[in-house]
Protein backbone atom coordinates (compact mmCIF):
# COMPACT_ATOMS: atom_id res chain seq x y z
CA UNK A 1 0.00 0.00 0.00
CA UNK A 2 1.73 3.23 1.12
CA UNK A 3 4.98 3.77 2.94
CA UNK A 4 6.01 7.24 4.00
CA UNK A 5 4.58 10.73 3.94
CA UNK A 6 5.95 12.52 0.90
CA UNK A 7 4.40 15.96 1.20
CA UNK A 8 1.29 17.81 2.25
CA UNK A 9 -0.70 20.96 1.58
CA UNK A 10 -2.86 22.12 4.48
CA UNK A 11 -4.67 25.24 3.29
CA UNK A 12 -8.43 25.76 2.81
CA UNK A 13 -8.33 25.76 -1.01
CA UNK A 14 -7.59 22.04 -1.34
CA UNK A 15 -5.78 20.30 1.53
CA UNK A 16 -4.12 16.94 0.96
CA UNK A 17 -1.32 14.64 2.05
CA UNK A 18 0.74 12.46 -0.28
CA UNK A 19 2.35 9.14 0.53
CA UNK A 20 4.96 7.21 -1.42
CA UNK A 21 3.26 4.16 -2.91
CA UNK A 22 -0.16 3.31 -4.26
CA UNK A 23 -3.61 2.21 -3.18
CA UNK A 24 -5.26 0.20 -5.96
CA UNK A 25 -8.32 1.90 -7.44
CA UNK A 26 -10.63 -0.92 -6.34
CA UNK A 27 -9.52 -0.51 -2.68
CA UNK A 28 -9.79 3.29 -2.41
CA UNK A 29 -13.45 3.41 -1.37
CA UNK A 30 -12.85 1.05 1.54
CA UNK A 31 -9.67 2.92 2.53
CA UNK A 32 -11.65 6.21 2.62
CA UNK A 33 -14.28 4.57 4.82
CA UNK A 34 -11.61 3.20 7.15
CA UNK A 35 -9.72 6.52 7.28
CA UNK A 36 -12.86 8.43 8.18
CA UNK A 37 -13.88 5.93 10.86
CA UNK A 38 -10.42 6.08 12.45
CA UNK A 39 -10.23 9.90 12.19
CA UNK A 40 -13.59 10.24 13.94
CA UNK A 41 -12.36 7.98 16.74
CA UNK A 42 -9.09 9.92 17.15
CA UNK A 43 -10.85 13.30 17.21
CA UNK A 44 -13.25 12.09 19.91
CA UNK A 45 -10.36 10.80 22.06
CA UNK A 46 -8.90 14.32 22.50
CA UNK A 47 -5.34 12.99 22.26
CA UNK A 48 -2.76 15.55 23.44
CA UNK A 49 -0.44 17.00 20.80
CA UNK A 50 3.13 17.85 21.76
CA UNK A 51 5.91 19.72 19.98
CA UNK A 52 9.66 19.42 20.47
CA UNK A 53 12.88 20.12 18.62
CA UNK A 54 14.98 17.17 17.50
CA UNK A 55 18.80 17.01 17.59
CA UNK A 56 18.94 18.96 14.28
CA UNK A 57 16.73 21.73 15.70
CA UNK A 58 13.74 20.73 13.55
CA UNK A 59 10.27 21.01 15.06
CA UNK A 60 8.59 17.66 15.58
CA UNK A 61 4.92 17.13 16.45
CA UNK A 62 3.79 14.10 18.47
CA UNK A 63 0.22 12.80 18.53
CA UNK A 64 -0.36 9.83 20.79
CA UNK A 65 3.18 8.56 20.41
CA UNK A 66 3.39 9.01 16.64
CA UNK A 67 5.85 11.72 15.63
CA UNK A 68 6.53 13.56 12.39
CA UNK A 69 8.06 16.84 11.28
CA UNK A 70 5.96 19.87 12.15
CA UNK A 71 4.67 21.87 9.21
CA UNK A 72 3.59 24.86 11.28
CA UNK A 73 0.24 25.38 12.96
CA UNK A 74 -1.11 22.50 15.02
CA UNK A 75 -3.83 21.86 17.60
CA UNK A 76 -3.47 21.32 21.35
CA UNK A 77 -5.32 18.00 21.15
CA UNK A 78 -7.19 16.05 18.49
CA UNK A 79 -10.62 17.24 19.70
CA UNK A 80 -9.67 20.75 18.53
CA UNK A 81 -10.00 19.45 14.97
CA UNK A 82 -13.74 18.86 15.56
CA UNK A 83 -14.40 17.59 12.03
CA UNK A 84 -12.31 15.66 9.50
CA UNK A 85 -13.33 13.94 6.29
CA UNK A 86 -11.02 12.23 3.82
CA UNK A 87 -12.74 13.06 0.53
CA UNK A 88 -10.70 11.49 -2.26
CA UNK A 89 -7.77 9.19 -2.98
CA UNK A 90 -5.95 9.34 -6.29
CA UNK A 91 -2.66 8.24 -7.82
CA UNK A 92 -0.29 11.16 -8.40
CA UNK A 93 2.90 10.05 -10.19
CA UNK A 94 4.72 7.75 -7.72
CA UNK A 95 2.54 8.85 -4.82
CA UNK A 96 -0.99 8.44 -3.59
CA UNK A 97 -2.79 11.68 -2.68
CA UNK A 98 -5.44 11.78 0.03
CA UNK A 99 -7.58 14.93 -0.10
CA UNK A 100 -9.52 16.00 2.97
CA UNK A 101 -11.55 18.81 4.49
CA UNK A 102 -11.99 20.12 8.01
CA UNK A 103 -15.00 22.38 7.56
CA UNK A 104 -17.91 20.00 8.04
CA UNK A 105 -19.07 20.02 4.42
Amino acid sequence: MYQFLSQGYHFPDGPYVEYIGNIPADKRGQVLTDLNREATRLVKEAIPVGVRRNEKGERMVNVGGTECMCGGTHVQNTADIRYFTATKIKKNKKNVRVSYNLNGE
